[in-house]
């Protein structure tokens, strides 16, 4: 037999095996992703941090390189004597100063040059300049300075701001005059490749106060500022994560997949390394202990194992399968001699209670004998008279022979004489009292034959030791008062009976067992009894059980004796007057029949006894306390 717990489900061991080899395989993964994925992912991070702030710094060096590279070329420009004399004679170099200034270029890239003297008037410029630059006069750069730079916002051009790179014209270590570069801020972005860097990031230069460039992705906000020394500028970026994202999203499912494919093979590997050498033994030993269970003689082949442990568990099997069937034999003797013993001991209880019917009976004897001797002594002398009646009617019958006789004789003078004679004689034996008490006398017969019979039955159903089938009876009737006709001249001289017996329906039982239980209640209700009292007995149905109760006000029973009253053989009557077997072949007799018997009692008020007997039983399904089959009984 399998036993299984409620809700749970049992899988086969390689089920399981399997599946914990899965389940350790997923959770091994998982640990591995972690262990692995966040330091990879905080790694590329970095990575990548460090890698964009390397391609910004470049374009800083880029924007620094570009600034200084033409700020290097304007410085040798300023040296040339043209330029020198343009600002200390503008009239006399006018044309000179022309030429020279039309043919420079930047780099290889023509930009707009303006030549200012000292107070930042304009001398010449090779582009349309508007340029107001008041400011060198106002705030004149230091002529020390290696790099002067300005951006201007020039609106009517580009809507954009320019790089002004400004050089000093010195004579004698005082600036007559000034050289100004204007470098469109689109030549810049141009040479340094800013669109390009600005694809994946938001490229900003700009000082404390102002921004002068802004390119890329405008949504998103600067995090990281690259100072630009030499320039006076701040180099602020950002970038954008969506590459990055994408790439851990492609690293995460790499890394699953590879992982994937990894636990697979392991897991194969190991659910068929296992099976073979874990599993198929454990099947083995599995199967050897199925067809043991199921009483089939096995042979276990010794074999060897991988594993020890396999090797010592089917050892140790079989050393216990052998062990098994040994105690298993032993069992079987044990269990024939058990089944002697039981049936000895079914036949000496069937024994004790006949017993105890018979001590009952005995003890009863003197009763049932003057219960039959009184019907039968008043039948015996009902026919005496009887027979003295009947010589009287035969006297009286002969006379009317006679009489008969005569009357053919019409003639016969002696006619009335024998009249008047035949009416003495029938007064003389009171003929019409003896017609009447005939019947009387005969009524009484019956009746006593009657009560002769009906005790016979009594007792003969009471005695009978071969009831093996239930019999559906009333209790009322069938039980309870049997009992009460068997101990009623018991009870009748020293206990008055009390009776309130409800309609009840009929019970599936053993009715003579009932009775000796009811009876037995009586006798010990009456010997409880010192002088005289009272014993009530009162049936009802409730809650479709039936209850009968069995109380008397006789002495009581101690709280020592409650303790072992059910006890066999325990007894508190006189030594010879009762065997102790009565109230323990009662409880047995009640717990047969599915009920139970409990007792209450008070020491010197009485006793009372209840037992209640169920009546569903699987031959009274009908039965309930709603549909009594009987009439109540009830008497005093």
């Amino acid at each position: 037999m399998k036993n299984k717990q409620k809700g749970a489900v049992q899988l086969p061991l390689a089920t399981s095996f399997t599946l914990f080899l899965a389940f350790i395989s997923i959770m091994l993964g998982i640990g591995v992703c972690i262990a692995i994925f966040f330091p990879v992912d905080a790694l590329v991070r970095d990575s990548r941090k460090d890698f964009i702030n390397q391609e910004m710094q470049g374009v800083g060096r880029q924007i620094t390189s570009f600034i200084e590279q033409r700020n290097s070329l304007l410085k040798d420009y300023v040296e040339f004597p043209v330029v020198t004399q343009t600002v200390m004679q503008p009239q006399a170099n006018q044309g000179n100063i022309q030429d020279f200034l039309d043919d420079l270029s930047l780099l290889g890239s023509k930009v707009p040059l303006t030549l200012l003297d000292f107070s930042g008037q304009t001398i010449y410029s090779t582009g349309n300049n508007n340029n107001d630059y008041e400011y060198l006069y106002q705030s004149p750069p230091n002529p020390d300075k290696d790099l002067v730079l300005k951006l201007v916002f020039n609106p009517p051009i580009n809507q954009a701001y320019d790089w002004q790179i400004i050089r000093p014209i010195l004579y004698q270590g005082y600036a007559e005059g000034f050289l100004v570069a204007e470098i469109p801020m689109e030549m810049l972005v141009n040479a340094v490749g800013l669109k390009e860097s600005s694809e994946n990031h938001r490229i900003q230069i700009r000082d404390n106060n102002t921004t002068f460039f802004d390119i890329g992705l405008q949504d998103r906000p600067l995090e990281s500022n690259i100072p630009l020394k030499s320039l006076g500028l701040i180099l602020s970026y950002n970038s954008d994560e969506t590459n990055l994202r994408e790439g851990r999203e492609q690293l995460i499912f790499e890394l699953i997949a590879s992982l994937f494919l990894f636990l697979v093979l392991s897991l194969l590997a190991a659910n068929f390394f296992g099976r073979r050498y874990l599993i198929y033994p454990l099947e083995k030993l599995r199967l050897f202990a199925h067809d043991l269970a199921e009483g089939k003689s096995i042979q276990m082949v010794e074999s060897q194992h991988r594993f020890s442990e396999i090797s010592d568990l089917e050892r140790y099997f079989k050393d216990m399968v052998n062990k098994v069937v040994n105690r298993e034999q032993s069992l079987q003797e044990a269990k024939k001699q058990l089944e002697g013993l039981n049936t000895q001991l079914v036949n000496q209880q069937q024994q004790l209670v006949h017993s105890e019917k018979l001590a009952s009976v005995g003890h009863l004897a003197a009763g049932v004998a003057h219960e039959i001797n009184n019907p039968a002594a008043y039948v015996k002398g009902n026919m005496e008279v009887l027979k003295d009646y009947k010589t009287s009617i035969q006297q009286v019958i002969g006379a009317y022979e006679i009489l008969e006789n005569e009357i053919d004789n019409a003639d016969n003078p002696s006619l009335k004489d024998l009249v008047t004679s035949i009416q003495a004689l029938k007064k003389d034996q009171d003929l019409e009292f003896v017609l009447e008490d005939i019947d009387e006398l005969l009524r009484d017969s019956l009746y006593g034959m009657e009560r002769i019979q009906k005790i016979v039955l009594d007792l003969k159903s009471f005695s009978r030791v071969d009831d093996s089938d239930r019999t559906l009876v009333d209790i009322n009737q069938d039980v309870i008062e049997i009992a009460l006709r068997l101990v009623g001249n018991e009870l009748k001289y020293k206990c008055n009976i009390s009776l309130d017996l409800k309609a009840l329906p009929k019970l599936n039982c053993y009715p003579g067992e009932l009775s000796q239980v009811i009876m037995n209640l009586l006798i010990n209700a009456r010997d409880a009894i010192h002088e005289k009292g009272e014993i009530s007995i009162s049936s009802e149905c409730i809650d479709d059980v039936i209850q009968i109760k069995v109380s008397d006000t006789g002495e009581g029973i101690s709280e020592a004796n409650m303790l072992k009253l059910f006890d066999p053989f325990f007894t508190t009557k006189e030594v010879g007057k009762g065997t102790g077997l009565g109230l323990s072949i009662s409880i047995d007799i009640v717990e047969k029949h599915g009920g139970k018997m409990t007792v209450s009692s008070q020491p010197g008020k009485g006793s009372c006894f209840t037992i209640v007997l169920p009546l569903v039983n699987p031959s009274d399904t009908d039965a309930s306390c709603a549909n009594p089959s009987t009439k109540p009984a009830s008497q005093a």
